[in-house]
């Protein structure tokens, strides 16, 4: 569902006319919004947005607290184009501005077609190298295309040609140390409303992706009962995660599907080449499983929250698994708060600083220099600039801990490009809506005091007092087999760690003996030994970059990488780091083509 608006008509053919406005829809269903473009989803209380709505768009920001969702839209009116997004920002808008002339879009291969520019060295370094292969902040492969921030509103002025910024800084705004029944039920009346919202739209039924952990739990308790709808799942029916999955999917008394063929963890490049024209650049290649069980007649897709909110898992001095083992006494058996350090000036500084230092080790490549026509001081400069941008989005949010930066830095950086590409990437086949990360949920979810997050406190607090998850309370998680999760937190967090160093045992038996036939985990579950065993790797990665538009070193790199943990050489973890690299040598194809053609 593409859109292309600009104030220079000569850039298109036969553009539709808004005032002064030239747009286009890429899909013909779109036009009927008459100058209000929007994706993911925007309520007003428990209705959908009207006309009159539109007034307080052009006024206010961020929305008052009768509105929420997860969104992103564009608004025309006779004098403006205003763009905005939510507070994590998953859906995409682009911006062109050059000599006054601003155009605006949700697909960087539309702006392409039309502007035909230059690939944007920085953001091109950034995809090879920065971590999850990410661009940084507003930059994007284009160059002079930016992407909106994260809770960043832009109010363009057609008349005046001044541009106003304005920002959703509501994240931890209000946070509560101590929580009464009151307060978790009215935390999850949010969610219903969320939900309920959804299951509203698009007139057709709504369905779930369903891991069957916390999260998606939470998610399909908080769904109306419906029998039609269908729980999926992607993992084959003898893996532990999906049995387990299967038992929350039948007591909520949905259809269960579930499908998992290795070959789609490196799809055919007429797969990708699909989804990047479609919905943009892909992330998890997990999603082609499910997308392939999907009817004909899409359907909504609830998905859970990237950005791990609810129990903090991103609170990275006190969520690690190093973390929780050194501290397992103290806070598990014991049950003793978390200390945290109050933010200050100095702490917040030092912490950028520790930033910058680690993102530029992680980007600085012997190859670096072969990507970029900068200078390396030039490049260094335009990273921490990008870097900067974000940890500016962090300090207006004036966080009470130390400990939060780095929560908050990674919804703002891996919850809102890489996992966001998750949400988008189901629209292939989908309505996908991730509820949990709607501005009211991530606001009422931040507002919870982090002690009360870690350790699934407020998560079992939750399950103990909300009727339609009491049930789902008693069937185990994957990661704590065969124990109920009523079961004290301490007990199941040594059972975790008996399969845990299990499993740790078998991958390095395993690697000893470089068979991959060996036994992979304890119990079984998704095996990344046998995603690299595919007897066509070889042909799909040559597809991959048979379009090259990438240094040698790099393509090899990634072939040698792909054929090592084939071989066993190398642990083979996720190959979301190689599909990246084939992705962006893809996208930088259809921009490069696209420059050469005459559109």
């Amino acid at each position: 569902m593409g859109y292309l608006i600009s104030t220079n008509p000569s850039i298109f053919s036969n553009p539709k006319r808004f005032g002064e406005l030239s747009f286009k829809c890429i899909d013909a269903s779109l036009e009927k919004h008459k100058g209000f473009f929007i994706e993911g989803y925007l309520r007003h209380d428990q209705q959908t947005i009207q006309k009159d709505d539109l007034q307080i768009f052009q006024n206010s920001w961020p929305l008052p607290d009768e509105f929420s969702g997860s969104f992103a839209f564009t608004l025309l009116t006779e004098k403006q184009i205003i763009i905005a997004n939510d507070g994590i920002g998953v859906y995409p808008i682009y911006y062109f501005i050059k000599d006054k002339t601003i155009t605006v879009s949700n697909s960087l291969l539309e702006l392409q077609k039309h502007l035909k520019l230059e690939i944007d060295e920085v953001g091109k370094a950034e995809r090879l190298f920065a971590p999850e292969n990410s661009e940084i902040g507003s930059r994007t492969l284009l160059k002079g295309v930016k992407r909106l921030l994260p809770g960043e509103k832009l109010t363009f002025d057609l008349r005046t040609k001044k541009i106003k910024k304005s920002y959703d800084d509501r994240l931890y705004a209000d946070m509560h140390d101590h929580i009464n029944d009151n307060q978790i039920q009215a935390y999850w009346q949010v969610l219903q409303n969320e939900i309920q919202f959804i299951e509203s739209l698009n007139a057709t039924r709504t369905d779930i992706a369903l891991s069957g952990g916390i999260d998606s739990r939470i998610l399909i308790g908080a769904m109306t009962p419906n029998p039609d709808a269908v729980a999926y799942h992607y993992g084959k029916p003898k893996y532990y995660e999906t049995k387990i999955a299967e038992q929350v999917a039948k007591e909520c008394l949905f259809k269960f599907k579930s499908r998992m063929d290795y070959t789609d963890q490196f799809p055919k490049k007429m797969s990708l080449e699909h989804t990047i024209q479609n919905v943009g650049p892909p992330y998890s290649m997990h999603w082609y499983n499910i997308l392939e069980m999907a009817e004909e007649d899409k359907t909504n897709l609830i998905l859970g929250d990237m950005c791990e909110a609810l129990h903090g898992r991103n609170i990275k001095a006190f969520s690690t698994r190093q973390s929780r083992i050194r501290n397992y006494v103290k806070h598990y058996v014991l049950n003793k708060d978390y200390v945290f350090t109050p933010a200050s000036e100095e702490n917040f500084k030092e912490w950028k600083q520790q930033k910058l230092k680690s993102y530029w080790e992680h980007i600085y490549h012997d190859s670096l220099l072969q990507h970029t026509s900068f200078n390396i001081l030039t490049f260094k400069n335009d990273i921490n600039h990008d870097l900067e941008e974000v940890f500016k989005r962090i300090e207006d949010h004036q966080l009470p801990y130390a400990e939060l930066y780095e929560e908050l830095f990674t919804w703002f950086t891996h919850s809102r490009v890489p996992m966001g590409r998750q949400i988008t990437h189901c629209n292939e086949r989908f309505f996908a809506y991730a509820p949990a990360m709607s501005s009211a949920m991530m606001i009422a979810s931040s507002n919870i005091h982090p002690n009360l997050r870690l350790n699934y406190r407020f998560n079992n607090k939750l399950f103990k007092q909300i009727e339609s998850l009491k049930p789902l309370n008693k069937i185990p998680v994957s990661q704590v087999p065969y124990l109920s999760r009523t079961t004290p937190d301490f007990m199941q967090f040594l059972v975790w760690g008996v399969r845990s160093q299990t499993d740790q045992f078998l991958i390095s038996r395993m690697m000893r003996h470089k068979n991959p036939d060996l036994r992979y985990r304890l119990f079984k579950s998704l095996n990344w030994v046998k995603v690299y065993q595919n007897k066509d790797l070889e042909n799909i990665l040559y597809s991959y970059f048979k379009n090259n538009q990438l240094s040698e070193d790099v393509i090899n790199a990634c072939k040698d990488l792909a054929f090592k943990r084939k071989n066993l050489e190398e642990w083979p973890l996720s190959n979301t780091d190689i599909i990246s690299i084939a992705i962006l040598n893809l996208e930088l194809g259809f921009f490069n083509n696209i420059k050469k053609l005459r559109i």
